[in-house]
C-alpha cells in the first residue's frame, strides 16, 4: 500500500520539472476562486463551502447536504504610471454527498492584467471525491484541469491528495480552550500546473481559542478560532499565513488573516500585511413544502452571503480583490434525534435461574434516523436508581469486517453501527452476579452521527422474581385418608388443611391413578385454604371407588412453579374390597440394602376368612421378580410391606415395577388390587455440553462476543438440580464463573465471558469447566471439558490492547526449552492464533511488552529485583517477536519493551491469581 502511494505521488509530482520559474501571485490565485476563501484567507482546515475543496480535497468529506456556491470578485489594480486596470474572478461550485462519499466540482475564471498581480487569464475547474474514514478523519482526491491564455497559451493538469483530522478537545476546561483541534496535510497540484504552482505540499492546523456552548441544544453564542498554514510551493518557496475567525450565534462570521511569502519578499513583492477580511451572514430559508428544478431539490435550506476584501500587493494596496457571493446549502440540517420504538406493552416478570422459562428480559426495538446511528445504550437500574447493567453498541472495527487497508475503507459504504432488532437482559449485573429480586427500570438511548440524542420517554420496568409459589399440605395418617361418601353419616367427607402464598391462580384438584382430574379446586388471586371434598366429581356425581391424589400448584408471572400433593386418598363405598397404596414412586436401591425404600399399604374391607394372599412385584413385561409373603409368612396380610428394590437374587435391575395384590377368601371370593408402578433408577443423568464458537472473544467488536452454551440433562427421574462451573486455568483452579438451577437446565445459555466478580476472561486461554446434575433420587453425574478463548482485542483509548498470560516460558528464561511437550505445543498453538488475529490489523504497529510476576511485596526488595525482571521481560518480548515473525507477521511492525514487574494486574497477596501478572501484552498503534 505504501509503495503504491509513493509511486502515485512520484508520477503525479513529475510536473515539478515544469516549474522552472514561479509566476508572481500564482499561489494567491486559489483563494480568489470564491469570496468565501478570499475573506477567510483560504486555509486547508476550512470547511463550509464547495470551494473549500480547491484548497483541500478532503475538506468536504463529512458534508451531509448538497451545496451550491457562486461568487464574483473584482480585482482593481493601479499601475506604476498611475493608470488603472481591472481584473475579475468568478467561481461556481457544487457538492453532492452520497453513502459512498462526497463528490464535488467547481469551475473558475480569473484574469488579472496588472503588473502587481500578473497571473494573466486562467480558466479551469476541478473534480473532487472525499470520504470520512473514521469520525473526524477525512481523505480526499482532486483532479484539476485548466488553460492559460495570457501571456502564453498553456494548460494545467494535476491532482490533489488531502487529509484532514478533527481530533476534538485536547484539554479539559470550562472555556473551551484548545477545543475542536484540527490538523491537515495536502499535496496539491501533483502534475503540470502554473497557477497555482506545481507540487505544493502544505500543512495546517486550527483550534478554538474560546467557545461558549449553548444551553439545552441551542446554538453556541460565540466562538473564536485560530488557523495557520505553512506551504512549500514547488519546493522552491515557503509561504505561510495565520488567521482569526469569530462566529456569533452561527449567524455572523467575521474573519481576517495575514501571511508571508519568502520568495516574493526577496523580490520586493511582499503581500499586503493584511491579506484578507471577510464577513459572512447566514439566513435560514423557510420550507414552503414545494420542490424546485424539476422536483429534484427542496426549497428550504440555508443561504450564506459572503463579502470579502482581499488586499494583494503594493504598499498602498495597489491591487486588491473585493466582491461577494452566496452559498446555498440545500435542505434542513439534521437536528432531529433518532426515533426509538420499544415494543413493551406490559411489565415483564423474569426469573434468571436458567431453567428455560422467563430467564431473560427480551423485547423488540427499532432505532432509526434520517442519517446514521452512531451509538446506542440499554441501561438497567435498580430501585435506588443505580445502573446495574449497561449494554451498548459493538465497536465498529473495520479490520474485523475484512476491510484491511485504506483503499478498502475508501470503497466502503457509509453506515452507522449495527442496531439489534431485539434487546435482551439475562439478569446478570455488570459485576457478574445475578440481580437480586426486586423492581428494575430500563431505558434506551441513541445518538446519531450529528450528536442528536434520543432517550425513551418512558422508564420501563421489569421485575426479577426467583422465589417460587409456596404451599404446604398438612400430613395425614393413612386411616384419615379413607372416606366413604355413601350418605350414612360416617366419614362422608375428606378434610385437607393447607396454607400457602398469595398468587394469581392456584390450580388444585383430585386426580385418579390414571392422572385424570375428577374434581377441581382452583383459587383465583388468593392463598390456599382448608378444603373439604364430599366425593363428588366436577359433574356432581359421586366419584368411582379407588385411590386418588390431591395436587395443587401455581406458576407466578415469572414462570416460577411451586406445589404440593397428598397421595393415597381412598374413596370406598363398597361393603368389601381391597386397596393397595405406594409410599413413593421412585427409588434408587443399592446392592445388599436392607432398609425398605418403598412401602406398599394394604387396605382390606374384610380381614377374616382369608384363605391365602400374595403381593407380587412385576416388571414391565409382567414377570414376577419378587413375591410376598415368603414361605412361612403370616396368613393375614400386614397393613404394609416394604421393598428395597432388589429381586429374588438380590440384583438391581432398572425399570418400572408394578405391585399386584391378590386375596382369596375361604368362601371363594377373590379380590385384587394394584398400585402405581415404582421406578427403579440407579443411574445419574445423561449429560451433554457443547458451545459455539470454538473460540469466543468477548471484546465487544461484534464478532463472537457471546459464548452460546447448549446444556442437556436427561434421566428417567426428574432432574433435581444442576450446576456449571468454569474455573481459572491455573492451580489451584478457583471458580471463575458458576451458574446453577433447579430442575432441568435451559437448552441455551449465553455467557459474556465475565466472572462472578465482573472480570473478563484472558486472551488465548482455555478455561476448564464441570457440568454436573443430580436427579430427585440423588443419582449424580458430571462431565468435564475446556472452553477456548480467542485473541481479545480490547480498546484502550485510541489504542487496541491484547493481553496473553498463557504463554509459558522457561523459569527465569526467555524461551521454551526444557518445557514439557504439551506445554510447548500449547505455546505454539497460541502463537498461531495470535498471528492470525494480528493479521487482521495490518495497518497497525505492534508494541510487544513483556511483564513478569513480582515475587516480593512492594518495597525495597521488589525495587532490587526489578532490573532483572526488566531484562527477562524484554528478552521474552523479543523471543515472542521471533515466533510471530516465523508465523507471518512482518518484523518491521514490531518493537519489544520489557516492563518487568512495574505494572502487576493483581496484588501480591492474591497468590491464586499471580499467573495473570506473568503476561505478554501487544499494543496496536495506528
Amino acid at each position: 500500500m505504501i509503495r503504491k502511494l509513493f509511486l502515485l505521488i512520484s508520477l503525479m509530482g513529475a510536473g515539478v520539472l515544469y516549474a522552472d520559474s514561479l509566476i508572481p501571485g500564482a499561489d494567491a490565485a486559489p483563494s480568489l476562486f470564491s469570496p468565501a476563501l478570499a475573506g477567510s484567507g483560504g486555509f486547508i482546515t476550512s470547511q463550509g463551502s464547495a470551494s473549500a475543496s480547491t484548497m483541500n480535497p478532503a475538506a468536504t468529506g463529512d458534508a451531509q447536504r448538497i451545496v451550491f456556491d457562486l461568487g464574483y470578485l473584482a480585482i482593481p489594480g493601479k499601475e506604476i504610471d498611475g493608470s488603472s486596470k481591472w481584473g475579475h474572478a468568478f467561481g461556481l461550485g457544487a457538492l453532492f454527498p452520497t453513502r459512498i462519499g462526497v463528490f464535488g466540482g467547481s469551475v473558475h475564471f480569473l484574469t488579472s492584467p496588472t503588473t502587481w498581480f500578473p497571473v494573466g487569464t486562467f480558466f479551469g475547474g476541478n473534480l473532487t471525491a472525499s470520504k470520512e474514514l473514521y469520525p473526524g478523519m477525512l481523505v480526499g482526491l482532486g483532479l484539476n484541469l485548466g488553460v492559460i491564455t495570457d501571456p502564453d497559451d498553456d494548460f494545467n493538469i494535476s491532482g490533489d491528495l488531502g487529509f484532514r483530522y478533527n481530533m476534538g478537545k485536547l484539554l479539559d476546561n470550562n472555556l473551551g480552550f484548545t477545543e475542536n483541534f484540527t490538523w491537515a496535510v495536502v499535496f496539491r497540484t501533483l502534475g503540470k500546473s502554473d497557477v497555482p504552482t506545481a507540487f505544493t505540499p502544505e500543512i495546517g492546523a486550527s483550534i478554538d481559542l474560546l467557545r461558549l456552548h449553548g444551553a439545552a441544544g441551542k446554538v453556541d453564542p460565540f466562538k473564536a478560532a485560530l488557523m495557520a498554514d505553512l506551504g512549500f510551493p514547488g519546493f522552491q518557496n515557503t509561504e505561510g499565513k495565520i488567521g482569526l475567525k469569530l462566529v456569533i450565534a452561527e449567524l455572523i462570521t467575521l474573519s481576517g488573516s495575514t501571511g508571508f511569502n519568502f520568495r516574493e519578499l526577496n523580490d520586493d513583492r511582499e503581500p499586503y500585511p493584511l491579506t484578507s477580511v471577510g464577513l459572512t451572514v447566514n439566513f435560514a430559508l423557510k420550507s414552503g413544502g414545494e420542490r424546485i428544478m424539476g422536483g429534484t431539490l427542496p426549497s428550504d435550506g440555508d443561504i450564506a452571503v459572503h463579502t470579502a476584501l482581499r488586499p494583494l500587493y503594493g504598499e498602498d494596496m495597489d491591487t486588491f480583490a473585493v466582491g461577494g457571493g452566496i452559498a446555498w446549502t440545500v435542505g434542513v440540517a439534521d437536528k432531529t434525534p433518532p426515533v426509538i420504538v420499544v415494543d413493551y406493552p406490559e411489565t415483564f416478570y423474569m426469573s434468571p435461574n436458567h431453567d428455560g422459562k422467563a430467564d431473560a428480559l427480551e423485547f423488540p426495538v427499532s432505532i432509526t434516523d434520517q442519517r446514521y446511528i452512531a451509538e446506542w445504550t440499554f441501561e438497567i437500574q435498580n430501585e435506588a436508581g443505580i445502573t446495574v447493567r449497561t449494554y451498548r453498541n459493538k465497536e465498529l472495527r473495520p479490520e474485523n469486517k475484512t476491510v484491511r487497508n485504506v483503499l478498502g475503507r475508501l470503497a466502503a459504504v457509509k453506515s452507522g453501527v449495527d442496531v439489534p432488532d431485539r434487546l435482551r437482559w439475562d439478569g446478570v449485573q455488570d459485576d457478574g452476579s445475578i440481580a437480586p429480586d426486586g423492581t428494575y427500570s430500563f431505558r434506551v438511548t441513541a445518538k446519531d452521527d450529528n450528536g442528536n440524542t434520543a432517550v425513551t420517554k418512558e422508564l420501563y420496568q421489569t421485575i426479577v422474581d426467583t422465589v417460587p409459589p409456596e404451599v404446604h399440605i398438612a400430613a395425614m395418617a393413612d386411616a384419615l385418608k379413607i372416606f366413604s361418601p355413601d350418605g350414612d353419616g360416617n366419614k362422608d367427607t375428606l378434610a385437607i388443611a393447607q396454607t400457602g402464598s398469595l398468587e394469581d391462580l392456584w390450580e388444585g384438584g383430585f386426580f385418579s391413578t390414571e392422572g385424570d382430574k375428577v374434581k377441581t379446586f382452583n383459587i383465583d388471586n388468593g392463598e390456599p385454604a382448608d378444603l373439604v371434598w364430599d366425593g363428588q366429581n366436577d359433574d356432581g356425581a359421586i366419584a368411582a371407588d379407588g385411590i386418588y391424589a390431591y395436587r395443587i400448584s401455581a406458576t407466578d408471572r415469572a414462570l416460577n412453579t411451586g406445589g404440593d400433593s397428598l397421595e393415597n386418598i381412598i374413596l370406598d363405598t363398597r361393603a368389601s374390597g381391597a386397596f393397595l397404596t405406594t409410599s413413593v414412586y421412585a427409588i434408587a436401591p443399592k446392592e445388599g440394602q436392607a432398609e425398605d425404600l418403598v412401602r406398599f399399604g394394604i387396605i382390606l374391607s374384610l380381614r377374616t376368612g382369608i384363605e391365602s394372599w400374595s403381593l407380587d412385584i412385576k416388571d414391565e413385561s409382567g414377570v414376577v421378580v419378587k413375591s410376598f409373603p415368603a414361605d412361612g409368612g403370616p396368613r393375614i396380610p400386614p397393613e404394609s410391606i416394604g421393598w428395597n428394590g432388589l429381586d429374588r437374587q438380590g440384583i438391581i435391575k432398572e425399570g418400572r415395577y408394578t405391585p399386584a395384590l391378590t386375596v382369596t377368601y375361604t368362601a371363594g371370593a377373590v379380590v385384587t388390587a394394584s398400585a402405581t408402578p415404582v421406578l427403579v433408577d440407579i443411574t445419574g443423568p445423561m449429560l451433554s455440553f457443547n458451545s459455539q464458537p470454538e473460540f469466543f472473544s468477548p471484546d465487544n467488536d461484534g464478532e463472537n462476543d457471546d459464548l452460546i452454551i447448549n446444556l442437556a440433562a436427561r434421566d428417567v427421574s426428574p432432574i433435581a438440580s444442576w450446576s456449571l462451573e468454569i474455573r481459572e486455568p491455573e492451580a489451584p483452579y478457583p471458580v471463575f464463573y458458576r451458574i446453577e438451577g433447579r430442575g432441568a437446565p435451559a437448552e441455551k445459555i449465553l455467557w459474556d465471558g465475565r466472572s462472578l466478580k465482573g472480570e473478563l476472561v484472558q486472551s488465548a486461554t482455555d478455561y476448564p469447566y464441570t457440568f454436573a446434575a443430580e436427579d430427585t433420587l440423588g443419582n449424580a453425574s458430571s462431565t468435564e471439558g475446556k472452553i477456548g478463548v480467542d485473541i481479545l482485542v480490547i480498546r484502550d483509548g485510541d489504542k487496541l490492547r491484547i493481553m496473553i498470560p498463557s504463554i509459558v516460558f522457561r523459569p527465569n528464561g526467555a524461551d521454551f526449552t526444557s518445557l514439557t511437550a504439551d506445554v510447548v505445543e500449547n505455546n505454539n498453538r497460541i502463537m498461531v492464533r495470535l498471528a492470525r488475529g494480528l493479521n487482521k490489523f495490518r495497518d497497525y504497529k505492534i508494541q510487544v511488552e513483556g511483564h513478569t510476576n513480582p515475587t516480593q511485596p512492594v518495597g525495597p526488595a521488589r525495587d532490587n529485583e526489578q532490573p532483572g525482571d526488566q531484562r527477562i521481560s524484554e528478552a521474552r518480548a523479543r523471543f515472542v517477536i521471533d515466533q510471530l515473525a516465523r508465523n507471518g507477521i512482518a518484523r518491521g511492525r514490531m518493537t519489544a519493551i520489557g516492563v518487568g514487574s512495574l505494572r502487576p494486574l493483581v496484588q501480591f497477596e492474591d497468590r491464586d491469581n499471580w499467573w495473570k501478572n506473568r503476561r505478554v501484552e501487544f499494543i496496536l498503534i495506528k
